[in-house]
């Protein structure tokens, strides 16, 4: 998909999920969206600090919104640039996400991902559609028993998705005690064009999965490291804090 050609400030609308927010200033956001139809971007809501009218709770992160922004007035150079968020209209909350640690810990490390990885104002509405089937098709989920697993699919389905390789060649070899079955479907359901996302989590939810332990997750960072070559401090951190 072409990056969008808008004149600056143009009033425009787009499909977007909110990865996150940060304030700026005392009464103003800084918004950070990925959108179907321009990808990942930064916006500025003013006064969303305190305007309940126009935003409320739409600003959560894994929140689905239609959201009405201003072009960047930088238009020639789309990367980076800042677009102004006017107003939204919430489609969905993904609720089944913010109930307990194991599910909001799992959000945070795919968002994450996205946030860290993705470069600004580059379309890609199969990176869009993905994360929405995982945080929609997944309310019927045991976080407490395979949100490692959901981790481990989603990273190895992004890897694959930015072109680096298989992520999880770093441990496929490894006696996990998993079925034939979980193999045959990973390989299929992670395919970068036609992610099987909804049939892997229905998998997944019904199946007793052993655990994954801390070394597991390492050499799974490790292969990425040497797919990559991109070093991920967010993951370093997160890591240190598990016992």
């Amino acid at each position: 998909m072409a990056t969008m050609e808008l004149r600056a400030g143009a009033p425009v609308e787009m499909h977007a999920l909110v990865l996150g927010t940060s304030p700026y200033q005392d009464t103003d956001k800084l918004v950070r969206l990925l959108t179907l139809e321009a990808g990942r971007i930064t916006a500025f809501a003013s006064s969303a600090q305190r305007s309940v009218k126009r935003f409320g709770a739409s600003l959560e992160p894994l929140t689905y919104v239609k959201a009405h922004l201003k072009s960047p007035r930088e238009s020639q150079n789309m990367e980076g640039a800042l677009w102004r968020l006017q107003s939204v209209d919430l489609r969905g909350k993904f609720d089944h996400w913010r109930q307990g640690y194991p599910a909001i810990d799992t959000s945070m490390f795919m968002l994450r991902m996205v946030l860290d990885f993705v470069p600004e104002s580059h379309p890609d509405p199969m990176l869009f559609k993905t994360l929405g089937k995982f945080l929609r098709d997944s309310s019927q989920f045991n976080f407490n028993a395979s949100a490692p697993w959901m981790r481990a699919y989603y990273w190895s389905w992004f890897t694959r998705h930015l072109g680096y390789g298989d992520l999880c060649e770093a441990w496929e070899s490894e006696d996990l005690g998993l079925p034939e079955d979980f193999w045959k479907l990973w390989w299929v359901s992670i395919e970068p064009k036609e992610p099987l996302v909804t049939e892997f989590l229905d998998f997944l939810a019904h199946q007793r999965l052993p655990p994954r332990s801390s070394a597991h997750e390492t050499r799974l960072y490790e292969r990425w490291l040497a797919l990559t070559g991109l070093h991920w401090d967010y993951f370093q951190k997160w890591l240190s804090s598990k016992p």
